[in-house]
Order: C-alpha cells, then sequence, then structure tokens
C-alpha cells in the first residue's frame, strides 16, 4: 500500500507492452498479450477512476502527480485516492502491464 511520504509515491511509470487497452465507454478493459494462455484468459477492466490512474501512469505521470490530478478532478479525500491509487499501480506492475521506470523525464 502507498504510504503518506517517500520515494514510493514519486514513482513513474512506463506501460511494457504486454497488454493493449480498449476503451468502453468509461472503463478501459486491459488484455494481455503473448503466448501464454493463461495469461490470455484474463482480462482486466478498470472502472472510470482505475481509468484515470491507468492513463496518467501510461502517460508517465508520478504516482505524486496521478494523486493530485485525482484530487483535483473528483469529490474524494486525498488519503483515499493516495491508497487506493497505490493499490491499483502495484496491481498493474503485478499483471506486467506497468513497470516502475526511472523518476527522470
Amino acid at each position: 500500500m502507498a504510504t503518506g511520504t517517500g520515494t514510493r509515491m514519486t514513482r513513474r511509470f512506463t506501460k511494457t507492452g504486454s497488454v493493449v487497452e480498449r476503451k468502453v465507454r468509461d472503463s478501459v478493459i486491459l488484455v494481455p498479450l503473448g503466448g501464454d494462455t493463461a495469461r490470455i484468459d484474463n482480462l482486466y477492466t478498470l472502472n472510470l477512476m482505475g481509468s484515470r490512474i491507468w492513463g496518467h501512469a501510461a502517460a508517465g505521470v508520478t504516482e505524486d502527480e496521478i494523486v493530485a490530478a485525482i484530487v483535483a478532478e473528483c469529490d474524494v479525500a486525498e488519503d483515499t485516492v493516495r491508497q487506493d491509487c497505490g493499490k491499483l499501480l502495484d496491481e498493474l506492475v503485478g499483471i506486467g502491464a506497468l513497470t516502475v521506470s526511472d523518476n527522470k523525464r
């Protein structure tokens, strides 16, 4: 889980190319690519908030910047956004959709 301050919140992400994304209304569906049939059987659906986080992360925005953008766009407490954002980003890294990249742009 993401916590207050520290290097974790300044993580910057890069899309890996191991998934393709398809937008369906306010959701994004991530479809794994590759020869591993177990991965192909899994589709990942991101709701509106998840889609926003994915879009920012895929564009190379830092975790702090993603949290600030979501807080500015929505009526949600920063602590809640920070926790949910960190959890989703960890999951996206875990499934191979994102990697943590160098913090420098």
